[in-house]
């Protein structure tokens, strides 16, 4: 695991500021050609159209509502938060800021669970404590759909320096994250390396039925 103590810079307190992020994250979506499209698509092709759904670290809401159904969208960040809520021009979805790992709803009641680069910025006792809250929610026939950016590497030290200067702290590797989510959730459904078109970085995909 790339834990980052050591590399942190002035760097990544500037991706603390909002507006650069936003300026950051817009750039990087148009060098790697609509990234946040293909995101959303491979999202879209994974998770039950219509249902209700909780997306874990919304972030700015930039996946939030991609199921077409109701969507709680929680976040801890509450600038991100505020930027979402005024943004998104989304009513089924609903913003609120707590924690992944104690989140106060009913049991059972979600019927799809997705984290879009989450899980990069928790540790893995952060990522056990959601994990055994999402299972504590999600609905009988559920599913679970976990995206994240993962270790390009030793063979790729280019790639390797420039995931350091992500904000988050735990970049794992693509086994490293398998194993974590499995030991917790059970054999996944599916799990996979993704690579897009014209973005030289690896991420992960995995999915779990409940």
């Amino acid at each position: 695991m790339l834990c980052k103590e050591e590399v942190r810079s002035p760097f990544h307190r500037i991706f603390q500021n909002l507006k650069f992020y936003l300026f950051f994250q817009k750039t990087v979506n148009f060098v790697y050609g609509g990234l946040d499209n293909k995101i959303r698509n491979l999202l879209s092709e994974n998770i039950t159209p219509g249902s209700l759904a909780l997306d874990i670290g919304c972030g700015t809401g930039e996946y939030s509502g991609i199921s077409g159904g109701k969507c709680l969208s929680i976040d801890l960040n509450m600038k991100y938060l505020s930027y979402a809520i005024s943004n998104s021009g989304k009513n089924h979805v609903k913003y609120l800021c707590m924690s992944s790992s104690r989140m106060g709803l009913q049991d059972g009641c979600i019927a799809t669970v997705y984290a879009v680069r989450l899980f990069h910025h928790l540790s893995d006792d952060d990522i056990r404590g959601t994990l055994r809250e999402v299972m504590r929610l999600l609905k009988p026939d559920g599913k679970i759909v976990f995206f994240d950016i993962v270790d390009p590497g030793p063979g790729k030290p280019f790639l390797r320096r420039l995931t350091l200067m992500d904000r988050g702290k735990y970049v794992r590797s693509f086994d490293e994250n398998s194993k974590l989510l499995e030991d917790v959730l059970g054999e996944a459904k599916e799990k996979r390396i993704v690579y897009f078109s014209g973005n030289p970085f690896p991420y992960g995909l995995w999915t779990f039925s409940n």
